[in-house]
């Protein structure tokens, strides 16, 4: 897999505590909006979510970045699910990495799921091997030994905390 496209953007949250959603996204300062290849299916997306300037949450996903959050904001614990603990913050950064869709071959598949993955949970490692903690919202992470997503997590965590 080629190395990942960086997104920065700054997410105002609104709404009750039941019910939360993006009320404003911004660039650089000027009002954005969501487009591919973040909002495209089957890309395989790692996003970092920092609040006060302490990372928060790190998380993967290949849905639309848009359809994740969505489930993830307004999520009332049916079937158990609560949502992101995140959500009560109103004021957030997001850093999101994309990168190329995944392959057809099922086999090659299940390999690029596994490396991004891990790559994942070596970034949530690096967060408490710098911090001392885990990230405040992180509930769960899949492991899965890999030395090269060990060497891009490096990578990402040095580029992360210059952003």
């Amino acid at each position: 897999m080629k190395s990942p496209e960086k997104y920065i953007f700054k997410l105002r949250l609104g709404g009750t505590p039941e019910s939360r959603s993006i009320v404003r996204k911004e660039v650089e300062g000027k009002q954005a909006k969501f487009k591919a290849p973040i909002t495209t299916k089957g890309i395989p997306k790692i996003y970092i979510v920092r609040a006060k300037g302490k990372i928060v949450y790190i998380g993967y996903t290949s849905q639309s970045i848009s359809s994740r959050f969505n489930g993830g904001l307004r999520a009332k614990g049916e079937n158990g699910y609560y949502g992101y603990q995140w959500k009560n913050f109103n004021d957030l950064d997001l850093l999101i990495f994309c990168y190329e869709k995944f392959s057809d071959d099922t086999k090659a598949r299940k390999d690029e799921v596994q490396f991004v993955k891990a790559l994942e949970a070596e970034l949530v490692f690096k967060v408490r091997l710098h911090s001392g903690q885990w990230p405040e919202s992180q509930n769960e992470i899949h492991f899965f030994n890999n030395n090269k997503a060990k060497k891009l997590a490096a990578v990402i965590y040095r580029s992360i905390n210059k952003s």
